[in-house]
């Protein structure tokens, strides 16, 4: 987008915005028994929240970083240091260069032609559709979320268009719908990939917990499952879009149904099966053996970086290897960005000498007051969906969970039954396009889909969403 007078008006005025809560927040009087660091901390907040929503990642971050390093005992260095060597940054930025090399070598389309080539698919567009679905929850959780959505609307796209259907019709539409529905869902499995793994780093930051990587991934593959399941039943009997253009056998993605791996391709798959075996074994292995300790101090960021190094020591001399500098193409620099300001934040907001968290219980004590577990994890989780319409999901993990996370071990809920409802529900954000950065794609998709379908469609998604997540709590909560 050109740079334009307005635009740099309404930098500089969120610019200001920013730092009077930044820096002007601890002048306040203070809220209840909140210290002044507390107030401090507070702005900073609010600060990059506001900014993360109405304009930039980048610059709120670092300069909220530096920000950081001026309460009270602490210094910018070491904020610095807690933001890039946190486990969650470190983790995104070797998972979206391994990703790089896996969709370098082509995996990502191999698969997705794949599975919209089978031939039981022709001339049946729900099985079709769901196809494309698969293929995309595949390639987003094995590989990377956003490289999925592009490439599966993009060939879903020219598909509905070589079929004759114009933009406004309903398959197309809801069927773009269907696939980025996937790819959320599917990006969401691993609870050490995307916002699955800030949920669980906030977790651990907040209550010291670790999550079981089998229990969590089996329970989201559930939820993905009947997520996507309900949504494509709901367009074949409710909606029923015209398909009649689809119902000829015409054998459109046949060309692709003899396409065979390359070498490349082949090694990325190894590769990504030796990544999920050391991520997973730590989990299912006894926990006294040697192995299993070796595993668990390899850590998510160090399985990531193992693989890397797997790869260009079994490629060493081969001229097609993926050269490392081209690795940093493929890295979303506003998430890392993000990410890096989340782990001093978390520190801060929980920190004893700030009082925010005592505070803010003491507050929802009042509120919450008779709730069962139940009815408070609906009721919480509710409000927060209801929030991230309007402010980008992520920041309203950052805002939610420490304090769902305090209040629910004084009803004697595990964090890890918060951890993963939260990971599942506020992944799922649709209604608006400052949701999440799955909606604002949606609501671009303009070739096919009105702004008023992708509404609709996305409310339809959140009331399946929150439906799954009550009927789900109760049974997530006997297990653990």
């Amino acid at each position: 987008m050109p740079i334009t007078t307005g635009n740099r008006t309404k930098t500089l005025i969120n610019f200001l915005i920013v730092c009077l809560f930044m820096f002007g927040f601890r002048y306040l009087p203070p809220i209840g028994s909140i210290t002044p660091w507390g107030m401090q901390t507070i702005g900073i907040f609010i600060g990059v929240l506001y900014s993360w929503t109405v304009d930039s990642k980048i610059w709120p971050s670092l300069l909220g970083i530096v920000a950081l390093g001026y309460l009270p005992d602490r210094t910018v260095f070491q904020t610095l240091g807690i933001s890039f060597t946190d486990n969650l940054v470190l983790t995104t930025l070797f998972m979206f260069c391994f990703s790089a090399i896996v969709e370098e070598v082509g995996l990502s389309k191999y698969v997705a032609n794949w599975c919209i080539s089978r031939k039981f698919a022709t001339g049946k567009p729900y099985i079709m559709l769901a196809m494309f679905c698969l293929a995309a929850w595949l390639v987003s959780s094995f590989v990377n979320l956003f490289a999925s959505m592009l490439l599966l609307t993009i060939i879903f796209g020219k598909f509905c268009s070589q079929a004759g259907f114009k933009t406004g019709d309903k398959y197309p539409a809801y069927g773009a719908v269907a696939i980025v529905l996937a790819c959320t869902v599917g990006g969401g499995i691993f609870p050490f990939m995307g916002q699955s793994y800030v949920v669980n780093t906030v977790m651990e930051k907040t209550t010291g917990a670790t999550m079981n990587f089998v229990m969590f991934t089996l329970i989201q593959i559930v939820f993905s499952i009947v997520t996507m399941g309900t949504f494509l039943a709901l367009l074949k009997f409710v909606v029923k879009p015209d398909v009649s253009l689809l119902l000829r056998d015409d054998d459109r993605f046949a060309c692709y149904r003899d396409d065979k791996m390359t070498g490349a391709q082949k090694q990325a798959v190894g590769l990504i099966a030796l990544l999920m075996v050391l991520l997973f074994l730590p989990g299912i292995l006894p926990v006294s053996w040697g192995i299993t300790i070796w595993l668990k101090n390899l850590s998510v960021p160090g399985a990531a970086v193992l693989t890397l190094a797997v790869y260009y020591i079994i490629n060493l001399g081969k001229e097609d290897v993926v050269p490392f500098p081209k690795l940093a193409a493929g890295i979303n620099w506003d998430l890392i960005m993000m990410f890096a300001t989340i782990a001093p934040l978390v520190a801060a907001v929980n920190a004893a000498e700030s009082n925010i968290m005592p505070f803010v219980v003491e507050q929802l004590n009042g509120i919450l007051d008779g709730m069962g577990p139940i009815t408070f994890i609906v009721v919480f989780f509710f409000i927060a969906m209801v929030v991230s319409q309007f402010v980008n999901n992520v920041a309203v993990v950052l805002a939610f969970m420490p304090v769902m996370f305090a209040f629910g071990q004084s009803l004697g809920i595990s964090p890890l039954v918060i951890a993963i409802l939260a990971s599942y529900i506020l992944n799922i954000s649709f209604c608006t396009p400052t949701a999440s950065g799955n909606a604002a794609y949606l609501f671009s998709f303009k070739e096919w889909i009105s702004s008023g379908q992708a509404f609709k469609a996305g409310l339809v998604i959140q009331i399946i969403a929150m439906l799954f997540t009550a009927l789900g709590a109760p049974i997530i909560m006997a297990l653990f």
